[in-house]
């Protein structure tokens, strides 16, 4: 026994959609976690990673007050705004160790930091606002929320790295202090971050040629590929296919494939209802078009209605005897020569049967 149909599909699609978005808010630790190389206390990673949770805090909190929902074109959003959000605190950070190594004390280093990257970050936070304000001229509605919850939290997300992650800072100190001024251990402390593009920053001046050869080389490859892409038309526009990965519900779309064959017609976009009996029928047939005829022009709720009965001639119990006898009538002809073969051959497949 399968189970196939509407509630079926809708908890099967929920069900996706729910792993999607817990993929998605693990993708967003994600984004706190790459940071780890290149941090040089894990207590900035943590105080990085509060700030950034205040700033998903807060999006998500005007998008209740705004929008009131999510759906399975704005779920994924907090891996978004987290992956492009924690770029603010990942400068901040940065520039607060930065000046820690020159000498200066942890509050001298987070005013520089403020002083010296709000205005940088603010115009980076503004210029992603802006790209994610621009979906606000889309006709599809799950676009425009999508360019409020971006836009919103690009601002946001600024603000939390300015206003909660100095102070974060100030607490993982206070767990787990960088260095001291003149402390031996300064240059081990610090080496760990310092030197995480030393790598590559080597082979770029040991073969600047090779190097940009091989760039430029990636570079036309690539143009050449996206060509081909784009000339081919990759654009799905088919919306059948715009649906999650089966997974555990092959099952059910093989039921429903399966219903859909036996019923002879597909029912994409229309429904069936059983009534008790018969007599019933038509009255539930007229009750639905009194409805539907009711609704404004642009609000109906459906197209149209359809019974068994609409195929079904009317007082069928009083026709069938009458065509019974016309059978009855029609052979006798044939026997007696009145009708050909091939006349008949024509007529039978509409004689009605035998009682």
């Amino acid at each position: 026994m399968s189970y196939a149909g509407d509630l079926v599909t809708g908890l099967a699609e929920y069900g996706a959609a729910v792993d999607d978005l817990s993929t998605s808010a693990r993708s967003a630790w994600g984004c706190d976690a790459r940071d780890v190389p290149v941090l040089p206390a894990p207590a900035a990673l943590l105080a990085l990673g509060a700030s950034l949770a205040v700033g998903l805090a807060w999006t998500f909190g005007i998008t209740y007050l705004t929008i009131g929902h999510l759906n399975v074109a704005t779920g994924f959003l907090v891996s978004i705004v987290a992956g492009n959000g924690i770029n603010f605190g990942i400068i901040y950070v940065a520039r607060v160790y930065e000046e820690r190594l020159k000498g200066q004390e942890l509050k001298a280093a987070i005013t520089a930091a403020s002083l010296l990257t709000r205005r940088a970050t603010l115009s980076a936070a503004l210029a992603a606002s802006a790209a994610y304000a621009s979906l606000a001229i889309s006709d599809f509605h799950a676009f425009r929320h999508f360019a409020l919850i971006g836009g919103v939290g690009m601002l946001v997300c600024w603000l939390a790295a300015f206003l909660f992650l100095p102070s974060a800072l100030l607490l993982a100190e206070r767990a787990q202090p960088f260095w001291r001024r003149g402390s031996s251990q300064a240059p081990e402390r610090v080496a760990h971050g310092q030197y995480y593009g030393a790598p590559i920053a080597a082979a770029v001046a040991r073969w600047p040629r090779l190097l940009t050869l091989l760039g430029v080389s990636v570079a036309a490859l690539g143009l050449g590929s996206l060509f081909h892409y784009v000339h081919s038309d990759p654009l799905e526009y088919d919306m059948r296919r715009m649906q999650n990965d089966l997974g555990t519900s092959s099952e059910m779309y093989r039921a429903s494939k399966l219903a859909g064959e036996i019923m002879g017609a597909n029912l994409d976009g229309a429904m069936v209802m059983l009534a008790d009996s018969p007599e019933q029928t038509p009255l539930l047939q007229r009750t639905l078009e009194a409805r539907r005829d009711a609704a404004p022009d642009n609000l109906k709720p459906f197209e149209a209605v359809h019974s068994v009965f609409d195929f079904v001639p009317e007082q069928q119990a009083e026709k069938l005897p009458i065509l019974l006898k016309l059978r009855d009538r029609l052979l006798k002809a044939r026997r007696r020569g009145f009708v050909s073969d091939a006349d008949f051959a024509r007529v039978e497949p509409y004689l009605p049967p035998p009682t």
